[in-house]
C-alpha cells in the first residue's frame, strides 16, 4: 500500500511501542538502511541529547541489532507494521 511521507511518520510515531520495520536513505552518505526498530526505548540512555531530534526531522530509535539510530524523515523508504508493508510515495535522499 502506498502512503504519504506524512503518513509513515505519524505510524512510527504512534507505534506505542510496537516493533516495525523501516528502510530509509542514510543522509551522511545516501546508503539504504533497513532493519526493525522501536521508539520510546529507554534503555542505556545516558543523559539527554544534545538537540532535538525533530527539529532536525529525524527520528530517534532504537534497532532492534545495534542500538540507537535516526531515521530522517525525507528518507523514509517504506515501513512494515502490523503484517502490513508500506511504501511511501517520494521518498527519496535529501
Amino acid at each position: 500500500m502506498k502512503i504519504k511521507q506524512e503518513e509513515a511518520i505519524d505510524m512510527m510515531g504512534n507505534s506505542g511501542g510496537l516493533i516495525f520495520g523501516a528502510t530509509f536513505f542514510k543522509r551522511s552518505d545516501g546508503s539504504v538502511r533497513s532493519g526493525s526498530f522501536r521508539i520510546g526505548v529507554r534503555k542505556n540512555i545516558k543523559g539527554n541529547p544534545r538537540y532535538n531530534p525533530k527539529s532536525h526531522d529525524i527520528f530517534r530509535v532504537y534497532d532492534m541489532k545495534k542500538g540507537y539510530r535516526s531515521i530522517p524523515f525525507e528518507g523514509i523508504l517504506s515501513v512494515t507494521l502490523n503484517g502490513h508493508i508500506y511504501t511511501v510515495e517520494g521518498g527519496q535522499h535529501a
